[in-house]
């Protein structure tokens, strides 16, 4: 808490995942894989992160930590409390 107190513009940045999105999910996305693994995903993610690809996600490191850099050094004008991904707003 003490490095946002001293910050000029703290971020606080939840990250979670697109298949969190129960608009995503009830809309008919079909996020692949295996079914079964992932339809209760949206309401257990905020308790448990699963291991659902077995360790072989299609991202890099990099390439999933650029959306979170990009939200934690945002303009104090930026837009605040969306849910969001690499590609823009996603519906919650």
């Amino acid at each position: 808490m003490g490095s946002l107190r001293a910050s000029a513009a703290p971020r606080i940045v939840n990250v979670s995942s697109t298949t969190a999105s129960l608009g995503l999910a009830t809309g008919g996305t079909d996020f692949g894989g295996d079914a079964d693994r992932w339809m209760a995903y949206p309401s257990s993610k905020t308790a448990l992160n699963t291991d659902l690809t077995g360790h072989r996600g299609t991202r890099t490191r990099e390439e999933g930590a650029r959306i979170i850099v990009d939200l934690a050094t945002l303009s104090d004008a930026g837009p605040t409390g969306g849910f969001v991904n690499d590609q823009g707003r996603v519906p919650w």
